[in-house]
C-alpha cells in the first residue's frame, strides 16, 4: 500500500468518528480512458485537495466555508513532495471562496490542524 493511501486511511477514520461533515473525492486512482473521460465530462477536477470538510473552521480569520487537506506523505527517506501546480491553482482558488487550506504529512498534523479548527469535536 502506498504511504499516502495509508495516510488517507488513518486520515478517514478519525474524521469519520469526529462527526464533522467531510468527504474525499476519489481522484487518484488511474482508470482506463473511457472511463476517465467520462468522468471528466461528469465534472471530476484533477488537482482538487484530498479532504473536504464543509464545517466552518471554530477559528478567529476570515474563512467562511471549510477545511480543505492536501494530503502529503513523505517517502521513505523523509523527504516531502510538494503539491503539483494544479493542486495549487486549486489552493488559491478555495481561499478566495473563504475556504482554509493546508498541506499535511503526517496524521499528528492533521490532528493538531483538526484540534486548531473544531475544537471539542476531536476524538482522538
Amino acid at each position: 500500500m502506498k504511504r499516502e493511501d495509508a495516510l488517507q486511511m488513518a486520515v478517514a477514520s478519525l474524521l469519520d468518528a469526529s462527526g464533522l461533515t467531510w468527504f474525499h473525492p476519489a481522484n487518484g486512482e488511474h482508470r482506463n480512458p473511457i472511463t476517465g473521460a467520462k468522468l471528466k465530462r461528469m465534472g471530476v477536477k484533477a488537482g482538487i485537495c484530498d479532504i473536504l470538510i464543509f464545517d466552518t473552521p471554530d477559528v478567529r480569520g476570515w474563512y467562511r466555508c471549510g477545511l480543505a487537506i492536501e494530503l502529503k506523505a513523505p517517502d521513505a527517506k523523509g523527504k516531502r513532495p510538494k503539491p503539483r501546480a494544479n493542486q495549487l491553482e486549486w489552493h488559491e482558488r478555495l481561499r478566495k471562496c473563504g475556504w482554509r487550506v493546508e498541506v499535511c504529512y503526517s496524521l499528528d498534523e492533521v490532528i493538531g490542524l483538526l484540534r486548531e479548527c473544531y475544537p471539542g469535536r476531536l476524538l482522538a
